[in-house]
């Protein structure tokens, strides 16, 4: 656990950079990525892991009462996945 913190922690500088990159030139982004290198699939996880994070830490003070943090980056985890497995069965059929 300290060394996923300690990873994240030290990745955090770097996220935002990527995020702005990603943001304003997407293309150019993912061409200057190797896409079928381990490294880049560890740093792409490592990315929206950070990403869900934050987005339930941004959307916390609009859960309802009584809902946990833990339970919300759970819906929201599982609702990017399957978000993220459609838009890629879309891509692929279309």
């Amino acid at each position: 656990m300290k060394e996923i913190i300690k990873k994240i922690l030290t990745y955090l500088p770097r996220y935002f950079e990527e995020l702005g990159e990603v943001c304003t030139t997407p293309k150019t982004f993912v061409a200057e990525r190797d896409v079928n290198s381990d490294e880049t699939f560890a740093a792409s996880l490592l990315f929206l892991a950070i990403s869900l994070v934050l987005q339930t830490l941004i959307l916390a003070p609009l859960n309802p009462p009584g809902r946990d943090l833990w339970t919300e980056l759970g819906s929201v985890a599982v609702f990017t996945m399957m978000d993220g497995t459609l838009g890629a069965l879309a891509i692929y059929i279309a």
